[in-house]
């Protein structure tokens, strides 16, 4: 009673966590599922997704293992363990990376690696002589009811037109059953955007002051569900 009475209501889950899926190295594709066509009504993307055969065929999708700065753990020394124990994306090698990337055994190339190895998920998207660009869009196989997400990213790309995004949704029953936008990197932005979305009546009073870190933005020119035309309506977060 005292852990719900300081963090929050009954149905505001707190630990202790148990780890259920690690998604990482060439099994991490095994978890998801390549959404094949056009992007949905309410983004609008100029693009097609693609199959996993296309997108490897492309190269936009791959698993590379690279080794690890000679200075990153000096810089951020809780970075390594953090992905150790969360994302397991570290292994111990032997291995060393010379300047021109071809790896070795030679010790004197220890300036350039610390001796560890990372592996990481590559998606990126292609051009076509269409117009419309091949990118990747990954829906999960497993449906969680409440959980911790832990994305550790490196890198997210950035530009104009550019939207990565990591989000969590019950489509067939959308807005009705929620969307969780935890990560999305729109255009040039510094800053990731977050968002919730939901019925009407939804509304976030039972938060308890202090546990969370942000504030609720008006939002107006949200795409219709169904046909896709942004409605003007101020839209106030409650």
């Amino acid at each position: 009673y005292m852990g719900q009475k300081l963090v929050g209501p009954p149905r505001q889950p707190v630990g202790a966590y148990q780890l259920v899926e690690l998604q990482e190295g060439d099994a991490f594709w095994d978890y998801y599922n390549f959404y094949v066509g056009s992007d949905s009504i309410g983004s609008n993307g100029y693009l097609q997704y693609v199959s996993k055969d296309r997108a490897f065929e492309l190269s936009i999708a791959n698993v590379t293992t690279e080794g690890i700065p000679a200075d990153e753990e000096k810089s951020a020394p809780g970075i390594k363990q953090a992905s150790l124990n969360l994302v397991g994306v570290g292994t111990d090698s032997e291995q060393y990376v010379d300047p021109e990337g071809d790896a070795s055994d030679n010790p004197s190339q220890s300036m350039f690696t610390n001796g560890d190895d990372e592996t990481f998920v590559y998606m990126k998207s292609a051009p076509t002589k269409e117009g419309p660009r091949e990118s990747i869009r990954l829906e999960g196989k497993r449906r969680f009811h409440r959980g911790l997400f832990i994305l550790d990213l490196r890198h997210m790309p950035t530009g104009c037109g550019v939207w990565p995004a990591f989000w969590l949704t019950d489509e067939a029953n959308w807005p009705v059953n929620g969307e969780i936008d935890i990560v999305e990197g729109v255009n040039f932005q510094s800053t990731a955007k977050t968002a919730l979305h939901s019925t009407q009546v939804c509304k976030m009073d039972d938060v308890p002051l202090g546990t969370k870190t942000g504030s609720w933005d008006d939002a107006t020119g949200v795409p219709d569900a169904k046909t896709g035309k942004p409605s003007m309506a101020i839209r106030e977060a409650t």
